[in-house]
């Protein structure tokens, strides 16, 4: 019974206060980050379908 009580009380409380701190910042973070990854990421596909493409023109 002393044990249980611990348990519960401990990880309850502690749980729900450590993640909406870390959530708030990283958020507004992720925007950042994933507008510019999108850029690079459209560049890299032209450049992928370029390289095929040419390669199967002249094979042909």
């Amino acid at each position: 019974m002393r044990a249980g009580r611990g348990r519960c009380a401990s990880p309850v409380p502690a749980r729900p206060d450590v993640p909406v701190e870390p959530l708030a910042p990283l958020a507004p973070l992720r925007d950042d980050e994933t507008g510019e990854g999108g850029r690079d990421r459209e560049e890299g596909c032209a450049v992928r379908g370029g390289r095929p493409g040419d390669g199967d023109a002249p094979t042909s």
